[in-house]
């Protein structure tokens, strides 16, 4: 059988296309591959060029950028890179907080917390322009934070010659803004109370534990269940539960954001994981958390790129200079969605979830027998600490006139509400509350990382007004003379 059809002889369309056909060269896409490979590794190489170039004549050290790019990560960075996290035998190296690959790993899903923190894992956090040292963070095989030392483990059931205390809280006990594992809160409080506890622990104690129970964004509601539903098996001896600042920054973001006022014990990633697990049995459901995942992870691998770090920087830096130049800038807390942004009413439900979330922390450590000091801490706010120049000066001037007055409200009412809870709970040796929000008068060095987070010499403040505060309460054991 021919495929000849004698009706398309003599048609010059025909012809034409034939012609085409013969003269057209098949696409070597192997090439075209290559070419385009070629040219991304180059406007990498590029990229990563202008990155530490830009760095490296601000005189700021650069060395941690290697980790954050994938080209570098394992080529050059193992060379040239003497990274702290990698040296913490098994332990899983995930690379920079700021990676979004990185930060979706460091905290993982818990269907009654929410979140916790990712076991045996260490990654780089470089504090807001500290750049004398590398910033980094780890967990233990526990999950936990560390405290004090970089080899840790706490044993169930407790052994009889531990003195055990647990640190619960947000963000800054876990170690956000703390230069290095050993500068974070509670280990801080470690020191402070092994040099107070010297010769002064309770018959047949001869060991101090402090664990690290701090996980960002960890609220008082979080504290509460983390307590009952985890902690309590550690059989603590003390628990300071430093907590309420996530309560008033979660209230306004949510208001400020969505326009309503949060008072629930139920996140709204809660409701995410409900919605994705019920999702999860249907087809479209399913279909639609693949599509979401390769999404995520095609994020992920541009996010790794030098390219989109210049990409993403340069429009920042334009986008912050048009602002400027057309008086359009906006200060921390300023913007809101909200009908009415002067309502406080979210600061009144955040005081409280705070009250909530402490009472029945209080309540559950009264029926166990355990001593509980609770603490407020501060928040860059205060007009009583005075603001040490450069870093933390302009932090302050970053922040809102709202901003400033709705934390010292949020103090306000939070230290009133901490009175009346001392009233319900008189055995202060059993139960404890310190508001700490002016911790540091008078204090003129740089102390804060950020608005709200420590740098390590924040936290060893914070760590001897705490043991202070124990004392004063009668919550530690004598002192023998």
């Amino acid at each position: 059988m021919s495929d000849h059809r004698p009706e398309l002889e003599n048609n010059r369309f025909e012809a034409m296309f034939q012609n085409w056909r013969s003269k057209r060269k098949p696409r070597n896409w192997r090439r075209i591959l290559l070419r385009l490979l070629a040219i991304v590794l180059a406007a990498e190489i590029v990229s990563l060029g202008i990155v530490f170039i830009w760095y490296g004549t601000r005189g700021v050290q650069s060395a941690q950028f290697l980790d954050k790019f994938l080209l570098t990560r394992y080529t050059l960075s193992p060379i040239l890179f003497d990274n702290p996290a990698r040296k913490v035998p098994g332990i899983d190296y995930i690379g920079t907080k700021d990676a979004l690959w990185a930060s979706a790993h460091w905290h993982i899903a818990d269907p009654i917390l929410g979140w916790r923190l990712r076991p045996n894992t260490s990654m780089l956090k470089q504090p807001n322009e500290v750049w004398d040292l590398v910033g980094w963070r780890m967990t233990n095989k526990q999950g936990f934070a560390a405290a004090g030392s970089l080899e840790y483990f706490y044993e169930k059931p407790k052994p009889a010659n531990v003195y055990r205390v647990i640190v619960t809280g947000g963000s800054t006990v876990e170690g956000d803004g703390a230069e290095t594992p050993l500068d974070n809160l509670p280990s801080k409080v470690f020191y402070a109370l092994d040099a107070r506890l010297k010769g002064a622990l309770p018959p047949g104690r001869d060991k101090l534990e402090v664990i690290n129970a701090g996980v960002g964004a960890y609220g008082s509601a979080q504290e509460y269940l983390y307590l009952i539903t985890d902690l309590l098996a550690y059989e603590p001896d003390l628990i300071i539960s430093y907590g309420g600042a996530v309560d008033f920054r979660r209230a306004k973001q949510i208001y400020d954001q969505q326009g309503r006022v949060f008072t629930s014990f139920r996140l709204d990633k809660h409701r995410d994981y409900q919605e994705r697990l019920n999702g999860s049995y249907t087809v479209l459901g399913s279909l639609s958390d693949f599509i979401g995942s390769l999404v995520s992870q095609v994020r992920y691998f541009l996010d790794e790129l030098a390219i989109s770090y210049v990409i993403e920087k340069g429009s920042e830096k334009a986008g912050n200079l048009f602002r400027h130049l057309t008086g359009r800038e906006t200060k921390i807390g300023e913007a809101s969605v909200a009908e009415d942004p002067t309502d406080d009413s979210y600061i009144d439900a955040a005081v409280e979830t705070y009250h909530t979330g402490a009472r029945l922390m209080a309540a559950t450590a009264e029926e166990f027998r355990i001593p509980v000091l609770f603490v407020m801490p501060p928040m860059m706010a205060s007009p009583d600490k005075p603001l040490a120049a450069g870093t933390e000066a302009r932090m302050y001037k970053s922040m809102s006139k709202r901003e400033i007055d709705a934390r010292l409200a949020y103090f306000a009412k939070a230290g009133a509400m901490l009175d009346g809870m001392g009233e319900k709970f008189p055995d202060h040796k059993m139960t404890c509350f310190v508001d700490l929000t002016g911790a540091f008068t008078g204090v003129t060095e740089r102390v804060y990382e950020d608005t709200s987070h420590l740098l390590g010499r924040g936290n060893a403040i914070m760590a001897d007004k705490i043991v202070a505060s124990l004392e004063r309460c009668g919550m530690l054991p004598a002192a023998k003379p």
